[in-house]
């Protein structure tokens, strides 16, 4: 009898095999994968999935009782004697991933007393570690730079190759960020704005035979202009 596969599996399995490798960047020698990039590609994949950022109950400390007492406010993120820490949920068809982290200065040091533009970074970092649980970037925190599934191997690649693969990467990223933002302006589905942006390329470019590239390039024209006749009424 063959095992149903648990969803929260089938997930993991279909991100996890995902090539993010032209949308890594570097910083302070490290590879990282930009909050934009990593939500559109999972935009791409499961176009309903949400996140939500927690909230903590805020506490000051009264000198007169020498306790911590709630002002009963609420704040996205968390003091704690280490420096402020922060905690996202992805929520992935019905399925919750999570991740915590501090907010951390260019050494990957907690700041005691970090800035909100500090620890608005940290939210858009945990972020991306919260969708890497469900698979997609996982590698990175792995120390490899493959994904887990079968995919092209760096080795043996071109730069020429490998620069045309990071454009059609952040080509890609721009055009699922759009259509999520159109989505969201005129109520229409992911599904809906795809169908109808492909069917204005075909129209207009009918006959031509276009690059991945140059299909993603037109793509993005045709939700702009589906977009700007939704505003135009």
């Amino acid at each position: 009898m063959t095992e149903t596969k648990s969803k929260r599996a089938e997930i993991f399995e279909k991100l996890s095999a995902v090539d993010v490798a032209p949308l890594i960047k570097k910083k302070n020698g490290l590879d990282y994968l930009s909050w934009a990039n990593a939500w559109a590609v999972l935009m791409e994949y499961y176009p309903n999935s949400t996140y939500q950022i927690k909230e903590f109950d805020e506490v000051q400390f009264d000198k007169q009782t020498g306790t911590w007492q709630p002002t009963g406010r609420k704040l996205d993120y968390l003091k704690t004697d280490a420096g402020v820490e922060v905690e996202v949920e992805v929520n992935i068809d019905g399925e919750t991933f999570g991740q915590k982290l501090y907010a951390m200065d260019f050494r990957n040091k907690a700041i005691k007393e970090p800035t909100y533009v500090e620890i608005n970074k940290a939210q858009q970092r945990c972020l991306v570690k919260a969708i890497a649980m469900a698979g997609l970037g996982l590698n990175l925190y792995q120390g490899e730079d493959l994904p887990t599934g079968e995919t092209i191997k760096r080795n043996g690649i071109s730069k020429e190759q490998q620069e045309e693969r990071q454009k059609l990467g952040v080509k890609k990223a721009a055009y699922f960020s759009l259509l999520a933002q159109v989505s969201k302006a005129t109520g229409k589905t992911p599904d809906e704005l795809k169908k109808l942006a492909g069917e204005r390329v075909n129209a207009e470019y009918a006959g031509s035979q276009l690059s991945v590239l140059e299909t993603y390039e037109y793509g993005i024209k045709a939700l702009q202009d589906i977009l700007a006749e939704s505003k135009a009424g």
